[in-house]
């Protein structure tokens, strides 16, 4: 059957362009039933919408009762107060512990043992003797030195009597020259009066010739004699000459006698120097201490033959004690002379003993492998560069065993009785911040202002007051502000609390 639907325009544009259908009395039935079917439809839509709105009410109430009225479990922590205390920047090292003065005595020759005199852990006293060493060798240059310094005694007692005999023959000759020479001098010589007398009969002659009275013969005869006396006079002259030359000799002869004198004089000196040289190192057999001290060890027994520069014993003075400490360059650049430093023993208990820092090497060196021990900070490498430093403790400890390693930390920076809390429990973000416990034992996001930073501690300059509460959370928990707080008496992480 074939419907017709009523147009939905307006009454007043229905007639504008459609028109109005003419119903008959057996269709009108079908048409009011449709009608009602429509306003039916519509209530029931009505009808959905209003529950659906009262569904979301009633959810969102119940959520927001949910969030903010439901009970939360409060978060476990430890609380911890912000008190007062010191905060330190150090640098930790081992180092090996010895004795003030402590020093190893060597060998100074291949010698033998003869004795052994103390004993380890004996206190000795400075000039005590310790070893008594045997030299054979040195014996053997004492007696031959000796022998050889007799004969040179033997050799200077025989240039000394050539010098007397040289010097009493210049003496012998110097005179005889003076002598001679102080007659010649004074022309009282036989020959002077000789060649007077022949000048004085050749002149007579001359004349007796000139006379006629004497052949000129005769006359020859005369200046002959004058010719042989001034022959003999010149002769005179010469003899003079070579007595001088002889006690110019002999004058040389008493010079070079006097430094064969004086040679023989050094070698008598150099053999009694070299002769008490040998007989020190004799002496020398008998090995004394050169201070108070300890013997901490003993290298050799009685009988042991050892070579020159061979370890034989190592003493120490006890009324101080050092320790030797080979710094990685990282932590030498943070030490000073002077710096305070903490000497603690290795192991269960430790004690701990104070001290300074009294030299640094201004240069770094390659120890030898197991030559020091290992670095406390850890060490890549044995033969890494390493610097040399000592700090002395204040006083001796009386404990400490020598060569024993101990750890030194040595203290870098320092701020004392300063309000502290333990790293642990600094938050990071835009700024440094921890938790504190209110009084609701609720958490509250605290900002901080922080200063020197120690290894476990931190310095907080504002943002905390003495006596305040800070949390320390577990790694696993996470809290924001207002979580409810329980303080349990155990660390939530006990692995991680440090001891100050």
């Amino acid at each position: 059957m074939k419907q017709r639907f009523e147009s939905r325009l307006p009454q007043d544009k229905q007639g504008e362009y459609t028109t109005k259908p003419n119903l008959s009395p057996s269709e009108s039935p079908n048409i009011l039933g449709i009608k009602k079917q429509s306003k039916y439809r519509v209530g029931a839509r009505w009808l959905a919408t209003s529950a659906g709105v009262l569904l979301f009410g009633i959810g969102g109430w119940a959520g927001y009762n949910y969030f903010f009225h439901h009970s939360v479990s409060p978060v476990p922590v430890s609380l911890i107060p912000v008190q007062r205390g010191n905060v330190e920047v150090t640098v930790t090292e081992a180092g090996t512990v010895e004795l003030g003065g402590q020093q190893t005595v060597k060998a100074p020759r291949d010698v033998t043992v003869e004795q052994v005199l103390v004993e380890e852990g004996q206190q000795v006293r400075s000039g005590q003797t310790l070893l008594v060493l045997r030299d054979r060798q040195v014996q053997k240059e004492f007696q031959e030195q000796q022998l050889e310094n007799r004969k040179n005694e033997e050799t200077l007692t025989r240039r000394q009597q050539v010098v007397a005999e040289k010097q009493q023959k210049y003496k012998d000759i110097q005179k005889r020259f003076r002598e001679f020479q102080e007659t010649f001098q004074r022309g009282l010589s036989p020959e002077f009066e000789t060649l007077k007398n022949a000048q004085r009969r050749l002149k007579r002659s001359q004349g007796l010739f000139q006379q006629g009275v004497i052949s000129d013969r005769e006359l020859q005869i005369d200046e002959d004699k004058v010719s042989n006396a001034r022959v003999t006079l010149k002769n005179l002259e010469d003899k003079l000459k070579t007595d001088q030359d002889k006690v110019d000799e002999a004058r040389a002869a008493v010079k070079d006698a006097e430094s064969e004198q004086r040679k023989a004089a050094f070698d008598v000196r150099r053999g009694e120097e070299k002769l008490r040289e040998l007989q020190q190192q004799l002496s020398d057999r008998a090995l004394k201490t050169p201070t108070d001290g300890i013997v901490l060890n003993l290298e050799v027994n009685p009988g042991d033959g050892v070579k020159t520069e061979s370890k034989l014993l190592t003493l120490g003075n006890p009324a101080k004690e050092i320790v030797r400490l080979k710094l990685t360059t990282l932590n030498a650049a943070k030490v000073s002379i002077n710096q305070v430093a903490r000497v603690s023993t290795i192991g269960p208990n430790p004690k701990m003993f104070t001290g300074k820092v009294i030299s640094l090497s201004p240069q770094a060196s390659t120890s030898t492998p197991g030559s020091d021990g290992a670095s406390m900070m850890g060490s890549s490498s044995s033969n890494q560069a390493k610097v040399d430093a000592i700090v002395q403790l204040d006083k001796p400890s009386r404990t400490l065993i020598p060569g024993s390693q101990v750890s030194v930390e040595v203290v870098q920076q320092q701020r004392q009785n300063v309000l502290t809390i333990p790293l642990e429990v600094l938050q990071t973000g835009d700024r440094p911040f921890v938790w504190v416990k209110d009084q609701q034992a609720r958490a509250q996001k605290r900002e901080v202002n922080l200063g020197l930073q120690g290894l476990t501690t931190v310095e907080v300059k504002s943002g905390l007051r003495q006596g305040e509460q800070v949390v320390q959370v577990a790694p696993t928990q996470t809290i924001t502000p207002n979580t409810p707080l329980q303080e349990t008496s155990i660390s939530p992480n006990p692995t991680d609390k440090k001891a100050q």
